[in-house]
């Protein structure tokens, strides 16, 4: 009503007698930026990035060494299917210096992180001991590890290794300390956009010369079945497995897991 307008023409009158003028822009000198050598572990074995644009079929039932497929479909339809990757397990463990006891505590995306992260680095020249004490800058994007949950069902929970096991921020934590680096160290973690905000923020990283050269992760794995579970209860879930974007299809999405890393730096 009048009441209501009055009102507003007061505090926009406040505002504009009152306002705040923000300091001026100061210029960046930002330097270009060229997209160097990446790893990449994708699911269905999926066996490069070409490769899962075009024929390869990265939907399954869920491994067996998850849990049991059709115990998931019956509880929940979508469940029991997703895109996971192969050879998660497997892990060279003594190459950075991680002895067995704490290899088979730690949460699988960091030891998949080492992996692929330092792969990567290694593909645009650079090796352990050149790596020591640089300018590289790890930005990782996550979600909330699923494996703390995993962990606190099973003995290893009382290991002296479980504290950090599956800490967000231990992922480029571990990656700065195994490698000795000192650039920035940040996990972001915005959900289904974590490794695109972490591509941004390593990008503006090597543009400004926070660091020098910089890894752009993205890492997850489905591991607790109870979060499939309450995306499926809330409708969340395709019961095919399948995701039909921007389709007539379309009737959920399917879960899925990754480990990409790529290299930024500057000629």
């Amino acid at each position: 009503g009048g009441g209501q307008e009055q009102l507003l023409q007061q505090l926009l009158a406040g505002i504009g007698s009152h306002a705040v003028q923000p300091p001026p822009v100061q210029a960046h000198s930002v330097r270009a930026v060229n997209l160097g050598s990446m790893s990449v572990r994708l699911p269905g074995g999926a066996p490069s990035l070409p490769s899962l644009w075009t024929s390869t079929d990265t939907m399954s039932e869920v491994p067996a060494e998850r849990w049991d497929a059709q115990e998931a479909r019956r509880r929940a339809s979508g469940a029991g299917y997703g895109g996971f990757m192969h050879g998660t397990a497997l892990f060279d463990n003594s190459f950075f210096g991680i002895s067995p006891a704490e290899a088979s505590v730690i949460d699988p995306l960091q030891r998949l992180l080492l992996e692929h992260a330092y792969a990567a680095l290694h593909g645009s020249g650079r090796h352990k001991a050149s790596l020591m004490g640089t300018r590289t800058g790890n930005y990782v994007g996550t979600w909330q590890s699923e494996y703390g949950s995993v962990l606190a069902s099973s003995p290893a929970r009382d290991s002296v290794y479980a504290v950090t096991a599956s800490s967000c921020a231990a992922l480029p934590g571990r990656l700065s300390y195994v490698l000795g680096v000192q650039g920035p160290c940040v996990s972001v973690d915005t959900a289904c956009s974590s490794a695109l905000v972490a591509s941004h923020g390593a990008l503006r990283s090597v543009q400004l010369a926070d660091c020098d050269v910089a890894a752009a992760s993205g890492v997850h794995m489905l591991l607790d079945l109870a979060v499939s579970f309450g995306f499926a209860a809330a409708g969340m879930i395709s019961p095919t497995g399948r995701s039909y974007t921007f389709d007539v299809r379309a009737d959920g999405y399917a879960r899925g897991e990754a480990c990409c890393v790529t290299v930024m730096e500057c000629d």
